[in-house]
């Protein structure tokens, strides 16, 4: 019993007692590693959306660079970066708007004065139709340009052409640019983006500039086998001298007082009666101060006053054009015609035949040009209608 009695009083003592200090130990102990357990956690959270944070800003980074360098849309099932996408979007620009349409007027400045068109605004901001953008216009047309140029390149390469002069020609391209940027005061590198596109550099569209090129050399060298010859230029000219040609002729308008019957008939009694005393150019000068309803005072002033010299057929009304340009039209063929002058009001004008004044020698060079545009477009067009594209809703097609 003894030896009982000392073996549990000694297990007693080895036992720690949990004094009221102890629990508070154990309880800070314990909330501290739920802190640090809860803290691990919030880490790992907070990595986590990090993560997905890098991941989502990669994933947009990564489809921006996606289409800028390599699949922006896609032509013939292969992908067209947007770099090589805005490299023909701004060459057909750039070429369309610097035409002449006439000795004093650009197509920009047709653009801007008839079609409200803003050179200083973003073209995907500016509606060229009800359904369509400027940039829908121009990438259209730009993409028919790619598929122009790359059809070229496609026969170059069938007929085994060699582009001996592609360094050169490249040189002299870089150096019109630096030329160009140096008059607008840019430096080359400002000037090239304006030019080429937003993503454009010197060495991203190299391959470009090198393929635009190649193809343009391509077709200069078969400008002789596509040339017409000169049998087929005066085929052509006497199909379409109407388009050619100038007449000279006289004219006088003689307007009802009204839109009635009764004034619509005077009107035309009054035309008769002028065409039946013509005679001749003479006379028709003499009687048209008697006739005119408008200004009648200057047709006796002025002799001039009822001539027009050198008319085009475009130039003219339809129904007077096709008068006037009738190939059996001759000197002192006279007419009364009634048409809508101005589209409201029926009028009647008396007309006096001069004479027509062949084009033929003159138009030559244009005639060349417009057979050699018809043979090279037959030459192009069988590749050219196998081309598929797809814009990938980059721009909506304008279907032709």
């Amino acid at each position: 019993m003894a030896q009982s009695s000392k073996n549990t009083s000694n297990e007693s003592r080895q036992e720690k007692v949990m004094t009221k200090y102890d629990r508070k130990v154990a309880r800070r102990k314990a909330e501290r590693a739920r802190e640090i357990r809860n803290k691990k956690i919030a880490i790992s959270v907070a990595l986590i959306l990090c993560v997905g944070l890098v991941i989502g800003i990669g994933t947009a980074v990564g489809v921006n660079l996606y289409k800028i360098y390599y699949s922006y849309i896609k032509v013939d099932g292969n992908p067209v970066s947007e770099i090589e996408f805005d490299f023909y979007y701004s060459l057909y620009k750039n070429s369309m708007l610097n035409q002449n349409i006439s000795s004093d007027m650009t197509y920009a400045q047709y653009l801007q004065s008839y079609m409200g068109y803003d050179m200083t605004k973003s073209d995907k901001r500016q509606n060229y139709s009800d359904d369509y953008t400027w940039y829908d216009y121009f990438a259209n047309n730009g993409v028919t340009s790619l598929k122009q140029y790359k059809t070229l390149l496609k026969i170059a390469d069938e007929r085994g052409f060699e582009y001996t002069t592609a360094e050169e020609d490249y040189n002299n391209f870089i150096d019109q640019i630096k030329s160009e940027a140096e008059s607008a005061s840019m430096s080359f590198n400002a000037y090239y983006q304006e030019a080429f596109g937003e993503h454009a550099s010197k060495s991203n569209t190299k391959a470009y500039v090198n393929d635009y090129l190649k193809a343009v050399a391509f077709r200069d060298s078969i400008d002789g086998e596509l040339a017409a010859t000169t049998e087929q230029v005066s085929e052509y000219y006497e199909e379409h001298k109407n388009d050619y040609d100038t007449v000279s002729y006289r004219y006088v308008d003689i307007k009802p007082a009204d839109t009635d019957d009764v004034s619509m008939q005077a009107a035309k009694s009054s035309a008769d009666n002028m065409l039946e005393k013509i005679t001749d150019e003479h006379s028709f000068i003499e009687l048209c101060p008697g006739y005119a309803t408008d200004s009648a005072s200057e047709y006796t002033d002025d002799e001039s006053k009822s001539l027009v010299s050198n008319a085009t057929y475009a130039s003219c009304e339809t129904d007077i054009a096709e008068w006037l340009f009738d190939a059996s039209r001759e000197n002192g063929d006279k007419t009364v015609i009634e048409h809508n002058h101005d589209g409201t009001v029926s009028e009647y004008t008396v007309l006096f035949y001069v004479d027509r004044t062949s084009k033929k020698d003159d138009s030559t060079t244009a005639i060349e040009n417009t057979l050699l545009e018809q043979n090279y477009s037959e030459l192009i067009r069988p590749y050219m209608d196998a081309i598929t594209v797809d814009p990938n809703g980059r721009y909506v097609t304008i279907e032709s």
